[in-house]
């Protein structure tokens, strides 16, 4: 059986996945699942109004 990407976009939308990626085979999922939960954790770190201390310095030209 062949499905079309539209087709399987509405299975996902009708499984109430956030994202849907009909080429990602079952057996990714977990390394999807690990970037979000990086792609989570830094976005506590990355809401800060202070640079990084690396840019702390003179800038170069």
């Amino acid at each position: 059986m062949i499905v079309n990407s539209e087709d399987a976009a509405l299975v996902g939308f009708d499984a109430r996945e956030t994202v849907t990626i009909p080429p990602l085979a079952d057996e990714h999922l977990p390394h999807w699942s690990a970037m979000q939960a990086e792609r989570a954790a830094l976005a506590n770190v990355l809401s800060r109004r202070e640079p990084a201390a690396r840019y702390a310095g003179p800038a170069r030209a």
